[in-house]
């Protein structure tokens, strides 16, 4: 049976267990820019289209003549300026890193943003502009002014390397030599899809592990006792021990599922504060930030799309050890089902899966399933819980927790009917057919369950009530 500590922590965790987010992935190249909200903006018409009401459309005066594009010269002398900054970064070089800003004081990233890039096992760091996007700011600050996006590739030790795109402020000096850097801002924004650079958050410790990378931070808001290192960075240290032990135990797990055609080294997240947590994950503050331990996102790597984890500190002193686990190899799970099949099962089958594997990590094989999808089952016995259908990709982002926890519970029973009627070996070939092929995911999985049950969603979907609910009445 389950200990008590891990019994009590079932249902917070199975409402914690993360969905992953729509992707917020920025293109390699040229990413689109978002169009400037104006009062007056429309839909655009040619020359030869209708306008309202089917009349023809008034002819257009044409644009003003747009800034001319910086010379060769100009991207020449910034590529070569970004290539000494990156330098500077690898080098441990603070004062070449300080003369590239516009005004020391202004400095372009946050105080102690170069100290921190210095503590990082950076094994790659380097800058470049999106092509066409370097262009004069309209309203000067001082000088001349420039405004571009820039990518910067970066790898933490042997993790997979991540690039991400910030827009840069410029300033060229009166006496147009070289360039110096004004500002470096996530592009597009935080709170919209950009995303804060982990350098960019303070004091953090790095854990590095044969299967994973552990960014831990440390809380700002704990006091310096002057000890070395400080006890916020010692809290940072301990708390990032345990995250790497639950990487390293739950990869050995996810391999044994899906082998090991997926990232052997795993850039895991650890923020101290929420305001920590709110600037790394994309996307707006969700309105219920405790409703989520972890999620996992994709990012930009040189070769597509790629995935790293990143840990919610308000579950923090919830979850138990046990949970934490759980936790940490689920998210494990979707990372490499990323890498491998890409993200297109639908939500109900990719979560399901991912708790399979993620409570084999903990829960023995005798452990009876009423024991962890305890809390739905109550609800079915009480009929506060429908289970007529399988869960809808909208439950698991819901803002009622009820319906969360449902949908993830409902989720996980449904794979462990899956692997009953089918075996292992077979639920994993039902879940690649899923993920892959033209249509839309629901379409996949109704041909991946005939051809693996010999009847489609509907029959499935039937026993599954049926099984949900005998063990709710049982």
């Amino acid at each position: 049976m389950l200990g008590p500590a891990v019994a009590v922590v079932v249902l917070l965790l199975l409402l914690a267990l993360v969905a992953r987010p729509g992707s917020f992935v920025v293109s390699v190249g040229e990413p689109p820019a978002p169009a400037p909200a104006t009062e007056d903006a429309g839909p655009a018409a040619g020359p030869s289209s209708p306008a309202a009401g089917g009349q023809a459309a008034p002819p257009r005066e044409d644009p003003e003549p747009a800034e001319p594009a910086p010379g060769v010269e100009a991207l020449a002398t910034l590529a070569d300026f970004l290539l000494q900054r990156d330098a500077s970064v690898l080098s441990g070089d603070a004062v070449a890193w300080t003369a590239s800003s516009a005004d020391p004081s202004d400095a372009a990233v946050p105080d102690g943003s170069f100290t921190v890039l210095r503590s990082l096992p950076l094994t790659r760091f380097e800058s470049s502009v999106v092509a066409d996007t370097l262009r004069p700011v309209e309203a000067p600050v001082a000088g001349e002014d420039w405004q571009a996006r820039v990518e910067t590739l970066y790898a933490v030790a042997a993790a997979t390397p991540v690039v991400r795109t910030d827009t840069v402020l410029l300033d060229v000096p009166v006496d147009g030599l070289g360039w110096r850097v004004v500002s470096w801002t996530p592009y597009p924004s935080l709170g919209e899809i950009g995303t804060a650079a982990p350098w960019d958050l303070g004091e953090v410790h790095t854990l590095v592990g044969e299967r994973g990378v552990v960014l831990a931070w440390a809380d700002p808001t704990t006091p310096d006792d002057g000890s070395l290192p400080s006890q916020r960075l010692q809290d940072a240290q301990a708390w990032g021990g345990r995250v790497a032990t639950w990487v390293e135990r739950g990869a050995v797990v996810v391999d044994s599922y899906l082998g090991t055609g997926w990232p052997r080294t795993t850039l895991v997240l650890a923020p101290a504060t929420t305001g920590q947590h709110d600037a790394l994950v994309p996307g707006p503050v969700p309105e219920r930030p405790d409703v989520f331990a972890a999620v996992t996102t994709d990012v930009q790597t040189p070769d597509g799309v790629g995935d790293l984890v990143v840990l919610n500190p308000t579950a923090r002193s919830d979850l138990v050890e046990e949970a934490w686990q759980v936790t940490v190899t689920h998210e494990l799970v979707h990372v490499a089902s990323g890498a491998r099949y890409g993200d297109g099962q639908e939500v109900w089958l990719a979560e399901g899966l991912a708790d399979l594997v993620g409570w084999s990590t903990v829960v023995p094989a005798s452990v009876g399933r009423e024991d962890v999808a305890g809390r739905l089952l109550e609800r079915v016995a009480a009929g506060s819980a429908d289970v007529q259908d399988l869960p809808d990709a909208d439950d698991f982002t819901a803002s009622d927790t009820e319906v969360v926890g449902d949908a993830y519970e409902g989720a996980w029973l449904a794979a462990l009917l899956l692997q009953d009627e089918l075996g292992v070996d077979a639920l994993l070939a039902l879940y690649e057919a899923a993920s892959e092929g033209p249509g839309p995911a629901r379409q996949r999985t109704d041909a991946a369950l005939r051809e693996a049950t010999g009847d489609g969603r509907e029959a499935f979907r039937t026993r599954w009530t049926a099984y949900v609910t005998s063990l709710a009445v049982a």
